[in-house]
């Protein structure tokens, strides 16, 4: 996640979250942000003000960036899964998959040493992409 998409996310949150001024804003986010990556130690609101400004002089931590991921999807009312995940091409063949449906499995590469294909397996004991399994059986 770039400085300007966290700084989107701040964006969208301030005229709700900013009534009450920059460091009550920068506050709320330090504790909700420090709640969603389970932080012992949480963030500061000066570190959260930094990041938005981009004052920190190095990049935010990737902990921090994922917890500003997770935000995001939970305002957008989506289930916070969705912020660890990345939208890709899958080839289906038609009515199989389901537009935005989200993939938890791990793709594989055939066993086949000539074929190219990544697979995600039915089973996890699933060796070949369905083709070379066909053609395994003949």
């Amino acid at each position: 996640m770039a400085k300007n998409d966290v700084s989107s996310v701040f964006d969208a949150l301030r005229p709700s979250w900013g009534k009450k001024g920059e460091v009550a804003f920068y506050q709320e986010l330090a504790t909700r942000l420090s709640q969603i990556a389970h932080k012992n130690k949480p963030w500061g609101w000066r570190y959260v003000q930094s990041v938005d400004h981009d004052t920190l002089g190095h990049p935010a931590s990737r902990l921090f960036t994922r917890a500003v991921k997770t935000l995001a999807a939970e305002v957008d009312g989506l289930p916070a899964f969705v912020a660890e995940t990345e939208p890709i091409m899958v080839h289906a063949r038609p009515g199989s998959v389901h537009p935005n449906a989200i993939v938890i499995s791990e793709s594989k590469a055939c066993a086949n040493p000539t074929c190219i294909i990544h697979f995600i397996p039915r089973v996890p004991w699933q060796k070949y992409c369905p083709r070379c399994a066909k053609l395994k059986r003949r």
